[in-house]
């Protein structure tokens, strides 16, 4: 693609603007992946405190982690769903953070 915006104009407009928005993009990716990773842990913690035997919904961390980035980026999955109401609570927080970062 890079070899191809010698030749074609706004290829090459579109990998100035992604240059030219590289801190930009860092910079929201790291907030996500941080905001993602603290509230997975949140939720992961509290779900297993309140029903410690359920396996089901938050395993493990990770898949506490990969519910808050479906949750944050507005995917949404209903197969990950917390169960207590302070996790549902968690989860409102983390997407309302999730939407003003990439507003």
């Amino acid at each position: 693609m890079i070899k191809l915006g010698r030749y074609h104009r706004s290829i090459k407009h579109l990998i100035e603007s992604f240059g030219k928005a590289s801190i930009e993009f860092l910079t929201l990716s790291v907030v996500l992946l941080g905001t993602s990773c603290v509230f997975g842990t949140i939720i992961y913690s509290i779900e297993r405190t309140t029903n410690p035997t359920s396996t089901v919904l938050f395993p493990n961390v990770g898949t506490s982690i990969y519910y808050t980035i479906l949750a944050i980026t507005n995917v949404g999955f209903e197969g990950f769903l917390p169960s207590t109401y302070l996790g549902k609570w968690i989860a409102c927080a983390a997407i309302t953070i999730g939407i003003l970062s990439i507003a």
